[in-house]
């Protein structure tokens, strides 16, 4: 097995250098205050966007969204590993490095890599013959599908043939094992292994670094699938992955927003016809990392989903995931029977992006879907759903800050008016709503930056903490005991947060030690990210104090609900006698008041 550098050795080349020095070499940088300023590489940048910090050794230009440390800007810059890059850093400082064993999944991630890119080329090939690819090349140019935008997205050709892309990679030296890894092929229970894709047109994704992570494809035979995509792999998750978002990044970054649709021909027919902002998701809802993932490039976006029944649910399902993002939301239904594609080769540009403009926000949608209810509704308690699902909407605006007190007052108005009740009672439901969901003014809440706001959750909680003790690192001992990495296993922080805990526990408390063996670019750029908005907080002491308050007060709430839970079973149930019940109503007594357990500590 090939070697690594050693972590040390990685972090005794890295304090060797200064960011300002390297990013230099390729930008003219100039000082301001703390930091130098310069023109970002990294997208058309006309006024100085990028920043340099060498206190914290970061990077981050604020248009287009780059950002981390110094091996990430020459990874990104050169589109060297990250091996590579430390011993390019390693010759300019004259040290001699030593190697350590590389672990089994940094080899199998190394491996897919290198496979899907290969495999790439292959379908590719496959494309382009004269003979083979000719019944896809038809196919592509009866949809309207352009030479350019095959070339420009890497589209390409799975043949009819069982095995062709395995025989071919046994060929290149692949072994079938890491094909199917991949998710390229598949083990025959007989022995041996077959291709996944077989007569379909391929579309790969790439990450936002240009790795080729996964592929989709749309079939040309009788396969009832008609759109097959890879199996979730060390390297891809469709939770986590957008297709076109390589292609459309710089887009998005410049014009700030993003346009969301759900298929590949939808995405692929958006940026032939210039709406070269829009990306798809692969066969899945949209999810909260897509949404985090696309708000570090924008602050709006756009979804567009067709207007048939599976359109409106994937459209409700956006909602609820977005209602928790500080995005702004732009919702655009089209007719009856068209999707993205179709549209735009009827109908063409122009009369695409009156849509987009005339966009939908989520409570005028949801306002729709509240008076609809209404008209239909044969009960009284379908009524009441109604409302309490648009007033839902209006509660997590109110968290979210989309709402200033006048907006809030009018739609309260509203609501009052179209149910012909009282306003006085539409606040105390909205007020009702606000305390469940813990976003009304009470003990829990705290300060973000600082601006208090309220029902920001749990997550943001652990974000502002992240944020804290990047900035801070003597915060830490105040976390050490009540949070761990642990719990941030859920979010899209996992990474950074494991990072972070196995260096200051280890004593070394800086950005430079935690991010020192980081070859995850995503990852660097999240460092950066949430060290910038960390210095933004202005009293750091009393925003991690609220902060952790937070996170104590909703493991108290979740505990308290657990044991409500149980004490409403065993009363629904009647299986429980007096003194059961009662040492239940003990318990709930005994969880409310008391202070929360113990966090569950750091991975060491």
């Amino acid at each position: 097995m090939s070697g690594l550098i050693d972590p040390g050795e990685i972090q005794r080349v890295l304090q060797a250098v200064n960011i300002v020095d390297v990013v230099n070499r390729y930008v003219s940088l100039s000082p301001r205050g703390k930091e130098w300023v310069g023109l970002c590489p990294f997208h058309e940048d006309h006024k100085p966007s990028m920043y340099v910090n060498p206190q914290k050794q970061i990077f981050k230009c604020f248009a287009c969204g780059a950002g981390g440390t110094t091996a990430s800007f020459l990874m990104r810059r050169e589109k060297w590993s990250f091996a590579e890059t430390i011993q390019f850093l390693a010759e300019q400082t004259g040290i001699t490095l030593r190697r350590s064993r590389r672990t089994e999944q940094e080899t199998g991630r190394r491996n897919l890599a290198q496979v899907n890119q290969q495999a790439a080329r292959y379908f590719r090939e496959q494309l382009t013959n004269e003979r083979q690819g000719l019944r896809a090349r038809n196919y592509l140019e009866k949809r309207g599908v352009s030479g350019e935008m095959v070339d420009r997205f890497g589209l390409g050709w799975a043949a009819p043939e069982w095995d062709g892309l395995t025989r071919w990679a046994g060929r290149e030296g692949i072994s079938p094992t890491v094909l199917e890894q991949a998710g390229l092929a598949k083990a025959r229970e007989s022995g041996g292994h077959y291709d996944r894709f077989r007569e379909r047109v391929m579309f790969p994704v790439i990450d936002t670094f240009g790795k080729v992570i996964a592929f989709g494809g749309r079939t040309l035979g009788d396969d009832d699938a008609k759109y097959l995509n890879s199996p979730e792999t060390e390297l891809f998750s469709k939770r986590q992955s957008l297709y076109g978002l390589h292609q459309a990044r710089d887009a998005i970054s410049k014009n700030r927003s993003a346009i969301v649709v759900e298929g590949y021909m939808d995405c692929l027919m958006a940026h032939q016809f210039g709406l070269e902002h829009t990306v798809a998701t692969l066969g899945t809802a949209l999810t909260s990392e897509h949404a985090r993932l696309l708000g570090r490039f924008a602050d709006r976006l756009i979804l567009v989903f067709d207007a048939d029944q599976a359109g409106q649910k994937a459209t409700e399902r956006a909602i609820d995931v977005l209602l928790g993002q500080r995005l702004t939301i732009g919702l655009v239904t089209l007719p009856a029977g068209m999707d993205p594609c179709d549209y735009l080769l009827e109908h063409g540009t122009e009369a695409f992006e009156q849509l987009i403009e005339q966009a939908e926000s989520i409570l005028e949608y949801k306002w729709r879907s509240m008076v609809s209810g209404l008209e239909q509704a044969d009960s009284l308690a379908q009524r009441s759903d109604a409302v309490d699902r648009y007033l839902e909407t209006v509660v997590a605006s109110l968290a979210q800050g989309r709402l200033d007190s006048v907006e809030q007052g009018l739609v309260i108005n509203t609501v009052a008016k179209v149910l012909e009740l009282p306003v006085e009672q539409v606040h105390e439901k909205v007020r009702q709503l606000r305390r469940r969901d813990g976003r009304e003014t009470e003990p829990g809440e705290y300060a973000v930056g600082n601006t208090a706001r309220v029902g920001v959750g749990l997550e943001r909680a652990l974000q502002e903490i992240l944020e804290l003790i990047l900035v801070q690192p003597g915060l830490f001992e105040q976390v050490r005991g009540e949070v761990g990495s642990a719990d941030y296993a859920d979010t899209w922080m996992a990474g950074l947060a494991g990072r972070v805990w196995r260096a200051y526990d280890r004593g070394d408390t800086s950005i430079a030690a935690a991010m020192a063996d980081c070859d995850d670019l995503e990852v660097c750029e999240q460092a950066a990210d949430l060290t910038l908005r960390g210095e933004t907080i202005a009293d750091p002491v009393q925003t991690m104090s609220g902060a952790l308050d937070y996170v104590r007060g909703q493991r108290r709430f979740e505990s308290a609900n657990r044991i409500e839970q149980g004490l409403a079973e065993a009363q629904r149930m009647n299986y429980g006698a007096d003194a059961e019940r009662a040492y239940l109503q003990e318990l709930m007594a005994e969880y409310r008041p008391d202070p929360i357990r113990p966090g569950r500590g750091s991975e060491r």
